[in-house]
């Protein structure tokens, strides 16, 4: 007969996971598969089930509660002390293997687990004592698995209400501040969970009513948290995308795609927001960030674990969206950081990378567009800067040459970006990439002349008097007639010497020298 060491506890506990906030996400899915069997079973309405949260940083308390069917007292037992051989069917329930309970063990010095099923005038109680465990697993004496159970494990009963039903998980002495921080757990259960949109996110409707037509559902469940449970927990989705503190793109519209193996059966399907791809999306600001993949509205992995399925990994964070996987052979593993390795993975992950080289495409496409409009803009601004000099003055002969060669560069570049536009818009593309490059037309010629219209020529700075001979340039070293014409010309000299030598500071440093020149001299 085989015989467990402890290490095989530490395996399911400390060394399971290594982000501390996985526990929430183990204990939520357990109280989500109780839903699902009190609400099947007619126990209470969807509409009335909760799973609440409460955290109390200063007593370093975490409680889990769902009213959910709960264990009954003659299953209590055996359900919990059975580590994983769980009674849960492997493609229907969302926590399957039995061990997910036994993960907050690593983060506590007690855990309680309480329940009791309707009917029932006792609650069951089974106490683990953590902070012995972790000192068993610790020393240097060989023990059994069984061993560190029967020494850490207590069973007790306190009353209950007959038309009560729930599950509740107490930790006390929690290690870990993170797990004692509302902010930091409210914004990783919005996407780690499955909860519902919020309301502000205005694409959640079409995003129901796709899953609808595909005769899916999208499992969401009523889950509270803070010091007294009272904040309801939404996806942390939001339509704008932050650059610092300013508003950097903005989501327009979202698409979908469904993928379905050889014999139409569906595999998995997605959505995905629409922005004018200025970029990857920075991570400070932007919780929503990233293509993230889901089972059972759970998320698998974390925001970038589709990354490798990029030709270029930074693809996946120029986009916001959710790939929902709902074949019955794509099966979390036991981290739930991805799934089981089969024939159906391996066909999932086939024909997401041929989306995503399509998406990748679909950035090179508005960034082509982008730099198009924004070399009309720019050439435009140059030539209202050029007759605006002409006016004013340069500062020198190089500041003037300098000027005229570099709008005749940039000329060129408005005329080679005018050519690509026009061909894009001669180009049959499918919606979506039409659908791309409006959104990129309409950030970057806002205020901006039609980009197709006529470029304006490059303005002559010398124009012809009335008697007919040509005017000279008009150089600001002009202004300053209370000194020689020679003096000038040597002021002229200098301009130039800094234009040449110091481009980066010229303007600035030329306009301070030149309005101390302009001072009448005493």
């Amino acid at each position: 007969m085989a015989v467990f060491g402890k290490n095989i506890l530490e395996n399911l506990t400390t060394g399971m996971y290594p982000d501390a906030r996985v526990l929430y996400r183990e204990y939520v899915q357990n109280s989500c598969d109780a839903i699902d069997s009190a609400v099947d079973s007619g126990i209470i309405a969807r509409e009335d089930t909760s799973i609440d949260i409460y955290i109390n940083a200063e007593k370093q308390e975490i409680h889990i509660r769902d009213n959910g069917s709960g264990i009954c007292k003659e299953d209590f037992v055996r359900v919990l002390s059975d580590i994983a051989n769980s009674d849960k069917k492997r493609a229907v329930d969302k926590g399957f293997r039995g061990i997910g309970r036994l993960c907050g063990l690593a983060y506590c010095n007690e855990m309680r687990f309480i329940s009791s099923a309707k009917g029932e005038l006792k609650a069951s109680v089974m106490t683990w004592n953590a902070r012995k465990m972790r000192t068993m697993l610790n020393d240097d004496r060989k023990h059994t698995a069984d061993e560190v159970l029967g020494a850490i494990l207590d069973t007790s009963y306190q009353s209950a209400n007959m038309e009560e039903h729930f599950f509740e998980v107490i930790m006390t002495g929690v290690t870990n501040p993170d797990l004692l921080n509302k902010d930091i757990i409210r914004n990783y259960l919005s996407f780690e969970i499955p909860v519902p949109y919020p309301n502000k996110f205005m694409f959640n409707e079409q995003i129901y009513e796709h899953a609808k037509q595909l005769g899916v559902s999208i499992d969401e469940y009523n889950v509270f948290v803070g010091d007294e449970s009272d904040e309801q927990v939404f996806k942390g989705y939001s339509t704008r995308i932050y650059s610092g503190n300013k508003v950097h793109d903005e989501i327009k519209a979202i698409e979908f795609k469904d993928f379905y193996d050889e014999n139409d059966k569906l595999i998995a399907w997605m959505w995905f927001g629409l922005s004018s791809l200025n970029g990857q999306i920075k991570a400070q600001g932007n919780i929503q960030r990233g293509l993230r993949l889901r089972k059972g509205n759970i998320q698998i992995g974390e925001s970038g674990t589709l990354r490798r399925l990029f030709k270029d990994a930074r693809g996946n964070e120029y986009f916001i969206g959710e790939v929902f996987a709902i074949h019955s052979e794509l099966i979390p593993n036991a981290r739930r950081d991805y799934f089981n390795e089969n024939t159906i993975c391996d066909e999932f992950e086939r024909q997401l990378r041929e989306f995503f080289d399509y998406l990748w495409k679909l950035c090179n496409v508005a960034s082509d567009e982008r730099s198009a409009y924004k070399s009309i803009k720019d050439y435009r601004e140059s030539v209202t800067k050029f007759k605006e000099k002409i006016k004013t003055g340069f500062s020198g002969g190089v500041d003037r040459e300098t000027m005229q060669n570099a709008l005749e560069e940039k000329r060129q570049r408005a005329e080679k970006a005018q050519r690509t536009l026009r061909k894009s818009t001669e180009t049959t593309d499918d919606d979506i990439t039409v659908r791309v490059k409006s959104i990129v037309r309409t950030v970057e010629i806002t205020g901006v002349p039609e980009p197709l219209k006529p470029l304006p020529e490059i303005p002559s700075e010398v124009k012809k008097s009335e008697n007919g001979k040509k005017s000279k340039p008009i150089y600001i070293t002009d202004e300053l007639s209370q000194y020689t014409k020679e003096t000038r010309r040597v002021v002229g000299r200098i301009y130039d010497l800094i234009n040449q030598n110091a481009p980066n500071i010229a303007q600035e440093l030329i306009t301070k020298i030149h309005a101390g020149l302009k001072l009448k001299r005493d």
